[in-house]
């Protein structure tokens, strides 16, 4: 099993440091932890493509928070391993081809994330067997580059 997750604001929390969790809601967390995920796949909608959907990383889950994490109280969060060699970002997939891919992918396999633009629970969905296969087909040709700097971990 993975894990689906709408990152609205990937590039600015990486550059305040945000990096190696994601908040969700305590009862998706615990099915997320019960169904032993590999990885989260990260996506958001592009620039004025609303209910398209742009895939921009995949990271290694883990259940260990990153040094130096402080959690803060009454939340849950998901934790990533930005370091863990098979995580990375998709480098410079953004093209209009790219985007109606997964964006069909989307429409497809989780209508109501879609319709409900990924607000709350919405975009985080639990991602496994055929949805999971064809996700990885489409992506499998692209490149990755690390998610952040090693200096900056």
């Amino acid at each position: 099993m993975d894990i689906l997750y709408y990152w609205k604001n990937m590039e600015s929390d990486l550059k305040s440091g945000r990096i190696g969790y994601f908040r969700s809601d305590k009862e998706k967390l615990q099915t997320f932890k019960a169904g032993y995920p590999d990885f989260i796949w990260i996506f958001k909608s592009p620039q004025g493509r609303m209910r398209d959907v742009e895939l921009l990383a995949k990271l290694a889950w883990t259940d260990t928070a990153t040094k130096g994490f402080t959690p803060t109280a009454g939340q849950s969060e998901i934790h990533y391993d930005p370091k863990y060699p098979r995580s990375g970002r998709f480098d410079s997939i953004a093209s209009a081809s790219s985007i109606d891919k997964t964006s069909n992918w989307m429409k497809r396999h989780f209508p109501a994330a879609v319709k409900a633009n990924f607000v709350g629970s919405n975009g985080q969905q639990e991602l496994r067997g055929e949805p999971l296969r064809e996700l990885q087909q489409i992506a499998g040709v692209w490149q990755m580059e690390p998610l952040v700097e090693s200096a900056a971990v």
